[in-house]
């Protein structure tokens, strides 16, 4: 990726029944893989590749569990939240206006 992401986990809000549940949504791969991102100590992540951001992003999408991404580049933060209402903070306008450019060539909608 050309860009930097990191992902916030706030693993604390995550009880062992809400683990359970989610590991019981995933395929076996998918489990694996949040098991690890759980048994760190860390916090916040650098994600390094396409395939690991498209399964944190879809774990929002699924409403399974919410993540923020934060594209420091940009200066411009997603927050993972329910039915596809994503809030978009920059602190840029520009970089804000690059994020809109990006939803609507993917066919989404901003709510303002």
């Amino acid at each position: 990726m050309d860009d930097e992401v990191f992902v916030y986990f706030n693993k604390k809000a995550v009880s062992k029944t809400e683990f359970k549940f989610i590991l019981s949504s995933l395929n076996r791969t998918e489990a694996s893989i949040f098991r690890r991102i759980f048994a760190t100590n860390k916090g916040i992540y650098k994600i390094v590749d396409k395939e690991a951001l498209e399964f944190l992003v879809n774990l929002s999408v699924k409403e399974l569990y919410f993540s923020d991404f934060f594209f420091p580049s940009l200066e411009t933060i997603l927050v993972g939240n329910y039915e596809l209402c994503f809030p978009v903070y920059s602190k840029i306008k520009a970089c804000f206006e690059k994020c809109r450019e990006i939803i609507e060539l993917n066919n989404l909608l901003i709510r303002e």
